[in-house]
């Protein structure tokens, strides 16, 4: 980019979003055609005491990128407000200690910025179809008592003020357990035409789902889904997600540069994990064939359920102290099996997103014209997860997957 002069270059490392001390939400720059779609949540974004808001949104012809470039966005966003947010409690810090502690203080604020800070989850996301554009629209929230603490540990580290700082005016971490976060209200119309297996609905074990299309001769299709259930089972329990997520925005426009996220497993346990798993049901439904693997005489609930209402995570994402939850989506193609892959492969993802991670940001300036270029690197693990929710209509298709935490 010849004769374009790089103003700026900010490198975080997080794992969790927040907003300067005075503001608590900030809105991705976005295309204004967008707006019309936005949901309320978007346009008066919640505020409180407990949690740190960020917003964002993107557009593009295809719903997969759409959706990309809008959890890129968020967290690219939430990049920036960890860094407003701490330099609000430096100036604090250094008004009640004084001067002479800038530096230390300072340099407090860059290790917490620079550390992993758990807490950040997407808690609101809906994606709008209106030909021939897809709409997606992320909430992320991080609780302020986080990034506070994180913040105590780094100046306690600090000879100068060991034992002195009692943080009472500037960084009490607050942490009643109140939550003032608004939940998704999924807009999109259930039909009520698609049925499916219980167990396949509501997983309420340790079990896991293979997938492959119809064939002429079903054997041939359950072979493919349990070959199949047996990746998702690795992809599930130990995995490794590395990689860089980037995109530009310039001119109003965002534009989805690159996407080279990778899982690896390690395949030498294929055999031990077919040998340890059972088909516990194969069923041929619509266009696809189920296969549920489990580990010995799983209890498995039997029948076929019409889904006719939209299920309650995907309404309110659920939070659990010792667990981290995602809600993977995707849209509907022709190949069903593609859809409920990319879903898990997307909720999975989230989940990486939620440990350790590194954001870019490059702004690029030229005549009035201003570019802007955000890069995620993405390096961590998936273990012990399982998908415990499925749902669908004509459009788009949701799992919720739940993972322990240090696990």
């Amino acid at each position: 980019m010849k004769g374009k002069l790089i103003s700026a270059l900010i490198m975080v490392v997080l794992v969790a979003g927040c907003s300067s001390s005075q503001q608590k939400t900030v809105r991705h720059k976005t295309n204004s055609a967008n707006v019309a779609y936005a949901p309320e949540w978007f346009n008066s974004p919640p505020a409180g005491n407990t949690n740190l808001f960020a917003v964002s949104t993107a557009r593009s012809t295809h719903a997969d990128y759409a959706i990309k470039k809008g959890l890129q966005n968020a967290y690219a966003e939430m990049s920036r407000i960890i860094q407003s947010h701490l330099n609000g409690v430096v100036l604090n810090l250094v008004e009640e200690y004084g001067d002479k502690y800038y530096n230390q203080i300072h340099d407090a604020s860059q290790l917490t910025s620079n550390n992993s800070l758990a807490g950040i989850r997407i808690v609101k996301q809906e994606i709008y179809h209106d030909a021939p554009y897809y709409y997606s629209f992320f909430l992320a929230a991080i609780p302020v008592a986080g990034i506070n603490n994180t913040m105590k540990e780094r100046l306690n580290e600090i000879n100068d003020l060991k034992g002195r700082v009692n943080f009472s005016k500037t960084l009490t971490a607050i942490d009643n357990g109140s939550d003032d976060l608004l939940r998704l209200v999924n807009l999109h119309r259930v039909s009520g035409k698609f049925r499916y297996p219980r167990w396949f609905l509501e997983n309420k074990g340790q079990l896991v789902v293979g997938y492959a299309p119809k064939a002429y001769y079903k054997e041939n299709a359950a072979a493919e889904a349990l070959e199949n259930g047996i990746w998702n089972y690795l992809l599930l329990n130990e995995n490794k997600i590395q990689g860089s997520m980037s995109n530009v925005l310039a001119a109003e426009q965002d534009f989805l540069a690159s996407d080279d996220l990778h899982e690896q497993v390690d395949s030498s346990r294929y055999e031990a994990v077919l040998n340890s798993l059972q088909v516990q049901d194969t069923v041929y439904i619509n266009d696809i064939c189920l296969v549920l693997l489990g580990k010995g005489s799983a209890a498995v609930e039997s029948g076929i359920r019409r889904i006719d209402q939209i299920p309650e995570w995907v309404i309110n994402i659920p939070e659990e102290k010792h667990f981290a939850y995602a809600v993977g989506i995707a849209p509907v193609y022709h190949q069903e099996k593609s859809s409920w892959l990319e879903a898990e492969a997307d909720g999975r993802k989230k989940l990486a997103l939620r440990q350790q991670l590194q954001i870019e940001s490059v702004m690029m300036k030229e005549g009035r014209k201003f570019e802007e270029i955000n890069r995620i690197n993405i390096n961590a693990s998936i273990r012990n997860a399982q998908v415990i929710g499925r749902f669908r209509n004509k459009y788009m298709v949701f799992v919720l997957i739940k993972m322990p935490l240090n696990s």
